[in-house]
């Protein structure tokens, strides 16, 4: 199991970020109980080492915080974010790799099942800068603890073309460009998944 669906007690001023840690530590409680030998929390030096690294990392992008959850290279980069069943990734990591999703109590009227997506409303993924965003009681979040990655995209270089060497001497995937109509053609690597967003996969 890798996901935790949970609806939030009656709290009040309790922020996003601590809410999912209060679920790290009650999943590192269970795998205690059960003698678990998977992966726990880092202790707290090295999750604040983390906090500063995961922050510095939102600060320093161009990107509009509106707009991003982290760089993508950082995202799926091993060294930065270790793909490991030594350790459970820390609540900063899971919100950086955009693992938390949100779905607030008042999200449909009263008397309308707010998990039916047919009413209009899904949860929203959670990105750095909700961290310290109050949740109240009654709010859903699912958190992805243990989030599949794949740390083989970040093998190809995505902008060279196919057949080619690109940067740091990685091969591209780039099979035709054209930027005046809109698309690309690529030759997708064993072991990256396809999610269709509003695309036209051929």
């Amino acid at each position: 199991n890798h996901i935790a669906h949970v609806i939030l007690p009656d709290v009040t001023d309790l922020e996003a970020g601590n809410a999912v840690q209060k679920v790290l530590d009650f999943i590192d409680g269970e795998k205690e109980a059960n003698n678990s030998t998977l992966s726990k929390q880092p202790g707290r030096e090295k999750s604040e080492m983390i906090r500063l690294r995961v922050d510095a990392e939102w600060q320093d992008s161009e990107v509009p915080s509106t707009l991003r959850d982290l760089e993508p290279g950082f995202r799926s980069d091993s060294a930065m974010l270790p793909q490991t069943s030594s350790q459970q990734l820390t609540a900063h990591e899971l919100f950086a790799l955009g693992s938390v999703w949100y779905l607030p109590l008042n999200a449909t009227k009263k008397g309308v099942d707010r998990f039916d997506s047919q009413n209009g409303v899904k949860p929203i993924r959670l990105t750095v800068g909700a961290l310290n965003m109050t949740v109240q009681g009654g709010d859903y979040l699912r958190v992805h603890f243990d989030p599949r990655r794949f740390c083989v995209a970040n093998s190809y270089d995505w902008l060279a073309q196919d057949g080619t060497m690109g940067s740091d001497n990685k091969p591209g995937v780039v099979v035709e460009r054209n930027d005046k109509i809109g698309y690309m053609i690529l030759n997708k690597p064993r072991g990256v998944p396809i999610h269709a967003r509003g695309l036209t996969i051929i």
